[in-house]
């Protein structure tokens, strides 16, 4: 496998996005944005949006564990984000640009 551009300065090895996404049961790993945000929300951090699999079951604990692994393996501070979450219909007016304009990453195969 090998390297996938999260941003002009940054490599990350497929390997290690496929072993993320096969333990946390992701289906689908995307960048938001540029990836490099100035923007309060993201406080500096990189915009990752994932797609759990329907059977990830994850809990609120494993979320904290999944933004540690992603920090650790891109070595930036990372803003991890549920797509499920910003799909909803009282959210999606506010995220749209957002959801059109992320960048696929990786996808569980």
């Amino acid at each position: 496998m090998g390297m996938i551009a999260v941003t002009d300065r940054l490599l990350v090895p497929e390997d290690a996005l496929a072993a993320y996404c096969a333990r946390w049961k992701v289906a689908r790993v995307e960048l938001v944005g540029e990836g490099e945000w100035d923007d309060p929300y993201f406080d500096g951090g990189i915009g990752v949006m994932v797609t759990p699999r329907p059977d990830s079951g994850l809990s609120g604990f494993d979320w904290v564990h999944m933004i540690d692994e992603m920090a650790e393996m891109l070595g930036r501070k990372v803003v991890l984000i549920d797509r499920r979450a910003w799909e909803l219909p009282e959210r999606r007016p506010l995220k749209q640009h957002m959801l059109d304009t992320a960048r696929t990453l990786y996808v569980a195969g």
